[in-house]
């Protein structure tokens, strides 16, 4: 019989306290997850080892159903544990508590699935996994690495159990509710009321003046007792303010960007308790002790036996990496080696590299047994200063020869570019390669390179997951290494379905062969043809078509070791679903993949790629339809309750949504898109500005539904689709469902005028707004994705080829920003704003191919507009080689110094004209001047530039024949005004001083 609720949080209880964890109580205040207990929070810092255990009931506002949903809860239950430091056999001890729950992973799907946590309101941050069992997360498992702002050291491992998930599996039932909690009462006996009067609360009842006022009131009251020194009773406070900040969140009462502003004060909160818990920890000395810092040991010299040609085999084992994370990591851990090899004069015949999500290797054939020996020629004194006049040699040379053991009658004189220096040729002897590999292997490892890495131990080591043997062998010997505290050796490891096996490697060549045996499919590229070719017959087998998904495919190959394919059914009611939240459920939440009918219609059926040889009973398909099922209950259950309000009426739930604090609401947001669409529409031909502004007053609705809180990515999608069941046009819907593309700068823009039209209003007010208020990205820091937003704004603009003048725009939404009663921003923020849009402007084109000098020259004529930026850039490089060009851009540098002394701003006075070379010039300017005005008008660059480029033989002649400088104060002036008159000019096709011509370099 399987464990009920409350005998599932006793066995823990007991396995835990037997392996040195203190059984402690839940925290006194409402939580969100059992990290916030001050068990966890404050005892991570600091050096004292800790082990603790213990339940904390987690309360998530936003997760209350009103006891109707069988899987979702405003409380739930979490056993959380500490280790610290962290044992390296961690993950073994919780595999085994789960044997202990009754459930054996050789008879499931078990997997540790990158999820690197982040408490932005604890100023925390950990490196880890959840923990699926067939499909459903049933554990965090995490490496803290920060707390309270503050760098760890020891680190600790945390592991938390989902309580009711796992009771769910272990008694086969899709409710909660049906849960027995003991032997005499039900789940649903003991806490259904609870979730009912709580849900009401959160969702309807909590007044949000109160909520607000309250967290004003408890802010206050922590940074009281933080100056007082009562560390506890403060974070008791700052705890309130998140709770307060979750229920807010919870009434709708905080909008995505004004989070920001939430998190910041909690997390204000939260370090300044933690950095005063540490130094009173400090102050007492650390009364729970210290543990003593292991060092690296001194490796042996690898004194090994050679061939002619050798095979070097190295093998990483870690837990597991993240599947984002293998393929660049294999590929560098191979390439790097090989090319430090061959800076040492080291070359192999070929070389291999494997992984899985457990293991990093290589295997390089064909190494010589040691560099080959070389002569070294060494240097000693000048020639002069090593011999005396009579030929003998000095002191210098005495002592040079003796320093290197050789008489100075070895010395010979050699002739350098510097002069006659006296020196010899010695004899070096090449290194053998296994003494090489020992310096390098580390060096490389080292040196691989990570989107996210973490500390796990003392000795230094940082890398993405913590490493946990390491195999090393030439050919049939042992190479001596030690890796972050882990020596080599020849044993690998098999599956861990099996027990998590031994396996010892006789030679290196064994490698694929032996874990092969041993439940390891450890070449990459033949594992993904497995799953390739596997999934195609499960598709045919399923009467269906797989529907392609290259993401989630590159994902999967490096979340197994030996890959199986099952297939699963869901029920075919879940198809009223639009086709976007049945495919963002089965792919995003749960890697498997769709299938579809010949006319590309869903199927009400999946596959899924597992890490087992097998499921023969079926025990790890029914956990994953039963995972599936509650995901899609929950999309089912927004899906219904969003549509019972017509879309277009939930526009007034924006008022209760804050934008940003200094920004106001999101109904004042749609205001400010709805005036800037006016000005934005005319841009776009075919764009109406009124379809546009109705666009604009539907497109945030969709943060107020359930299915976008639940499903953030789906954002603007929801929106589209919801628009079209109301009965939009279709235009209008299409460009809503794309307001957010691109997403990167790898995405396409909108498909339609009018999303583009949209799109680009948005990133326009979200840019202008923010900056205008002070929100300024930094090097390391730009919270609200301003970057993003703006470069998705020029690519639009680019890829659309719409002119659009930025800099006018911009002025105009600051002005829009200003009419809703915002305080100006100051001069610096707008002149922030305005080098921010032109970096962004100049990073694309670049991106584009286009020379850095040419954007430069080309940003400085006319407006910022994009599109146009491009125009004139890229006819500037269809003529940059042609000598005309050349001495037209070495002219106008000769032009712009000139201009720099003195003044050359009056009118032009032909009466003035001495030479014929400056009347010349002078006529030649105006018999173009209103041809340039008409091509520039129909922004026709490259004949403007032919236009300009006439007056080359004038320039060349002018600056020949006359001197500018004149003594005569009016010819000079004159003379000025006439260059002057040139330099604007060249100024409305491009700055040609920007411009580097051959011999001159970047400045």
């Amino acid at each position: 019989m399987p464990l009920s609720f409350q005998d599932l949080i006793l066995a823990l209880q007991q396995y835990w306290t037997r392996r040195g964890c203190i059984l402690s109580q839940p925290c006194g205040v409402e939580v969100g997850a059992g990290t916030m207990n001050p068990d966890t929070f404050f005892r991570v810092l600091g050096p004292e080892p800790w082990r603790v255990a213990y339940v904390e009931p987690s309360r998530r506002p936003s997760d209350a159903r009103y006891g109707d949903n069988p899987f979702r809860l405003y409380k739930h239950y979490q056993f959380q544990v500490i280790l610290k430091p962290s044992p390296s056999d961690v993950q073994d001890l919780y595999l085994q508590s789960l044997r202990v729950l009754g459930i054996d992973p050789r008879r499931h799907d078990v997997r540790f699935e990158e999820d690197n946590w982040e408490s932005p309101t604890l100023g925390a941050q950990g490196v880890g996994w959840q923990v699926l069992l067939d499909g459903m997360e049933i554990s965090q498992f995490t490496y803290f690495q920060r707390v309270g702002g503050l760098e760890l050291e020891p680190v600790s491992a945390e592991i938390t159990y989902g309580m009711e998930r796992i009771c769910m599996y272990l008694h086969d039932t899709d409710s909660i509710f049906d849960l027995p909690w003991n032997q005499h009462l039900s789940y649903r006996e003991v806490r259904h009321r609870e979730e009912w009067e709580f849900s009401k609360y959160a969702f309807e009842s909590a007044e949000i003046e109160a909520l607000s006022e309250g967290f004003q009131r408890s802010e206050a009251e922590a940074h009281r007792l933080i100056k007082e020194g009562l560390m506890l009773p403060a974070y008791d406070a700052c705890l309130r303010c998140s709770h307060l900040f979750n229920l807010l969140e919870a009434r709708g009462a905080v909008s995505v960007t004004e989070r920001t502003g939430y998190i910041l004060r909690v997390r204000n909160l939260a370090c300044r308790c933690a950095r005063s818990y540490l130094q009173q920890r400090e102050e007492l000395g650390f009364p729970l002790g210290t543990p003593v810092r292991r060092t690296s040991r001194p490796v042996p010299r690898a004194r090994l036996r050679g061939r002619p040609r050798n095979d070097f085999l190295l093998e990483v084992g870690c837990e597991e990496i993240p599947a984002a994370a293998v393929d660049a990591a294999r590929t560098a851990l191979g390439e790097s080696l090989n090319a430090s090899l061959r800076e040492h004069r080291i070359t192999s015949r070929s070389w291999r590299t494997f992984s899985t999500p457990r293991r990093l290797a290589v295997l390089i054939s064909g190494l010589p047994a040691r560099q080959d020996d070389r002569e070294e020629e060494v240097m000693g004194p000048p020639a002069r200063v090593a011999y005396d006049g009579e030929g003998r040699p000095t002191q210098a040379a005495i002592g040079f020869a003796r320093g290197h053991k050789i008489k100075p009658a070895d010395l010979r004189k050699i002739s350098t570019p510097k002069g006659e220096y006296v020196g010899f040729t010695r004899q070096v002897s090449g290194l053998s390669t296994p003494e090489l590999l020992q310096q390098l292997v580390e060096q490389v490892l080292k040196g691989l390179s990570f989107s996210k890495s973490m500390h796990w131990e003392q000795t230094g080591w940082s890398f993405t997951r913590p490493i946990r043997w390491v195999l090393a062998l030439w050919n049939d010997q042992v190479l001596p290494l030690e890796l972050a505290g882990v020596r080599s050796g020849r044993e690998t490891f098999g599956h861990r379905v099996k027990g998590r096996p031994k396996v010892r490697l006789r030679k290196a060549s064994d490698y694929a062969r032996v874990l092969r045996g041993a439940g390891v499919w450890v070449d990459h590229e033949s594992r993904s043809k497995r799953i390739k070719s596997d999934l195609s017959r499960a598709a045919v087998s399923a009467r269906g078509r797989l529907l392609p998904d290259p993401r989630t495919f590159a994902e999967v190959n490096h979340l197994v070791e030996w890959p199986k394919i099952i297939s699963g059914r869901f029920d075919p009611e879940f198809l009223v679903l639009p086709r976007e939240v049945l495919l963002a459920t089965l792919r995003h939440h749960q890697k498997f993949f769709a299938l579809t009918d010949r006319k590309g219609k869903l199927l009400p059926c999946f596959l899924a790629v597992i890490d087992q040889r097998s499921d023969p009973k079926g025990i790890i398909r029914r956990g994953n339809e039963r995972v599936l099922k509650a995901r899609l209950t929950d999309a089912r259950f927004f899906w219904t309750e969003d549509r019972r309000i017509r879309f277009e009426n939930r526009a007034p739930r924006l008022r209760a949504i804050l934008f940003h604090e200094k920004l106001g609401t999101l109904e004042q947001r749609v205001a400010r898109l709805a005036s800037l669409a006016s000005d934005v529409a005319p841009h776009f031909p075919t764009v109406e500005a009124e379809t546009l502004k109705r666009a604009l007053e539907l497109s945030k609705l969709d943060l107020t539904t359930d299915m976008v809180k639940e499903f953030p990515t789906l954002q603007g999608v929801m929106g589209g689709v919801y628009a079209r069941e109301q009965g939009e046009r279709e235009e209008i819907s299409r460009a809503i469902y794309d307001q957010y593309r691109p997403h990167s700068l790898e995405d396409t823009a909108p498909g339609t005028p009018l999303g583009c039209a949209l799109s680009v209003v948005d990133r326009l007010d979200t840019v202008g707004a923010l900056f205008s208020v002070g929100e300024i990205p930094t090097g390391s820091r730009d919270p609200f994705g301003l970057r993003r937003s703006s470069q998705g704004l020029i690519k639009i603009l680019l890829e659309s080829k719409i002119h659009l003048p930025l800099d006018s725009m911009l002025t105009r939404t600051l002005e829009i920003v200003r009419e809703q009663g915002v305080p100006p921003p100051s001069r610096e923020n707008v002149q922030a704003l305005q080098d921010f849009v032109r970096g962004r402007v100049r990073y694309l084109l670049e991106q584009a191919g286009h020379r850095y000098d040419m954007i430069n020259a080309a940003l400085a004529a006319g407006q910022l507009d994009p599109f146009d930026v491009q125009m004139r850039a890229s006819a500037l490089e269809a003529v940059h080689d042609d000598e005309t060009f050349g001495s037209l851009s070495i002219a106008f540098k000769r032009i712009r110094k000139i201009l720099t002394q003195g003044s050359g701003d009056g009118a032009i006075d032909s009466q003035l004209f001495k030479e014929k070379a400056e009347r010349s010039l002078h006529e030649q300017m105006n018999q173009i001047r209103g041809e340039l005005e008409i091509l520039l008008q129909r922004r026709n660059y490259p004949d403007a530039l032919r236009a300009v480029a006439s007056l080359r033989p004038a320039i060349d002649t002018f600056f020949n024949d006359v001197l500018v400088m004149d003594r005569d104060p009016s010819l000079r002036r004159n003379r000025m005004s006439l260059l002057r008159s040139l330099s604007d000019m060249f100024l409305k096709l491009a700055d040609f001083s920007e411009i580097v011509v051959e011999g001159e370099s970047r400045a």
